[in-house]
């Protein structure tokens, strides 16, 4: 695999962001489409987290999150009671996985053991196919500084 040509701003987009709490109701992405990907990352950043157990799953689902199936999940993290604190979870994904699930949305999920659970980030970056990914971030990013 050759270097990465141009910016890393050019070759790497940001698709979705979503922050919230995660706990047994889990904190779950919004559907972000693959078909215009290569590869996509899907970087779980846990807050300040209670000494629950913490799954971090990437699934595929309808292009409005429904019909969700797991199609890679992090090893389960201990509860503890700091030990997972500020810590992050990164979780690769080729857009062939997904093409073989028969669908062509993939999202992020966080969940804990238990109720109390913590704040958390799902941040989901992709390369394109072609072009530049920058022309493809998501409408929350405000700019793309080169």
């Amino acid at each position: 695999m050759g270097a990465v040509s141009g910016s890393l701003a050019d070759n790497v987009g940001v698709l979705q962001v979503n922050t919230g709490t995660a706990s047994s109701t889990p904190l779950a992405g919004t559907a972000v489409k693959v078909d215009t990907r290569s590869q996509l990352m899907f970087v779980f950043c846990l807050g300040d987290m209670a000494a629950e157990t913490i799954d971090c799953i990437v699934e595929t689902c309808d292009s409005n999150g429904s019909n969700n199936v797991s199609l890679k999940a992090a090893t389960q993290l201990a509860g503890h009671a700091s030990n997972n604190d500020s810590k992050q979870v990164v979780i690769g994904i080729d857009a062939n996985e997904v093409a073989a699930s028969g669908k062509s949305h993939v999202r992020g999920k966080i969940t804990t053991g238990n109720t109390v659970g913590g704040t958390c980030t799902i941040v989901a970056l992709g390369t394109p196919r072609y072009g530049p990914a920058s022309g493809a971030d998501n409408a929350t990013v405000l700019e793309v500084k080169v």
